[in-house]
C-alpha cells in the first residue's frame, strides 16, 4: 500500500436543462503518509531512490477546482489539483517532492444508451488532455536540479455506469511533451484503472 489520499468534492453550482447540464466544484484533501519509505535495493546495502518508494514519508495539501457541461450525449469536463508538499524522507534522507499541479481536459461521447433513462447501464468514450507540473525537490535541504518540469499526455479512455452507483473507468495516457529540468528519466505511457461506488 502507498501514501492514501483523502479528497472532498463540493459542488457549489449547478443548472440543469431539459438537456444539458452544468456544474462547477472544488475539491480539498489531504495525503497521508501511509506508504513504507525504507525499501532497499536486492543486495540490502543501499536504499531505494525517493521515486521507487511506495511512500513519500510526508503529509501533503491538496486543492482544487472542476466544471463539466454535458449536452445530450456529448460532454467536456476540467479539473486542476494542486498538491503543497510537505518534508518526507527515504531511507535515512530527507526528502521533499516539489509542489504540483495536475490537470485534464476531456471530451466524452456516450455510446448508449441513445436517451438518458433508457438503461441504468451506460457506456461513455473519452479523448483527453493530461498535464503534470512539478517544481524540482530537495534531498538534505538542497534543491536537486534533476528533478521537475512539465509533462503532457493524450489520454483515450472508456467509462461504464452500471445498477445506478458503480462506476468503472479505464484510460492510457500517452506522452506527447517533456520539459523535464536537467536529467531525468520520463515516462512515456501510464494506464489507469479504478472502480467508483457513488452514495
Amino acid at each position: 500500500i502507498g501514501d492514501i489520499s483523502l479528497l472532498a468534492r463540493y459542488t457549489f453550482y449547478r443548472h440543469h436543462t431539459l438537456d444539458s447540464t452544468l456544474f462547477f466544484a472544488i475539491t480539498g484533501g489531504v495525503k497521508l503518509p501511509s506508504g513504507s519509505t525504507d525499501a532497499r535495493t536486492d543486495d540490502g546495502d543501499e536504499y531505494l531512490d525517493a521515486h521507487t518508494q511506495l511512500g513519500t514519508g510526508s503529509v501533503d495539501g491538496l486543492l482544487g477546482f472542476g466544471f463539466n457541461y454535458a449536452l445530450r450525449r456529448f460532454a467536456v469536463s476540467g479539473n486542476v489539483l494542486g498538491a503543497i508538499n510537505g518534508d518526507g524522507e527515504f531511507g535515512d534522507t530527507d526528502h521533499r517532492f516539489g509542489n504540483s499541479i495536475n490537470y485534464d481536459l476531456t471530451g466524452r461521447y456516450r455510446l448508449f444508451p441513445t436517451t438518458i433513462g433508457q438503461s441504468t447501464t451506460q457506456m461513455f468514450i473519452s479523448l483527453g488532455l493530461v498535464g503534470e507540473a512539478r517544481d524540482r525537490e530537495e534531498e538534505d535541504g538542497v534543491e536537486v536540479g534533476d528533478s521537475g518540469g512539465h509533462t503532457v499526455y493524450i489520454a483515450p479512455g472508456i467509462q461504464v455506469n452500471f445498477a445506478g452507483h458503480w462506476v468503472t473507468e479505464l484510460s492510457y495516457q500517452h506522452a506527447v511533451y517533456h520539459d523535464l529540468n536537467g536529467t531525468q528519466l520520463g515516462e512515456d505511457y501510464k494506464i489507469f484503472g479504478n472502480i467508483t461506488y457513488l452514495f
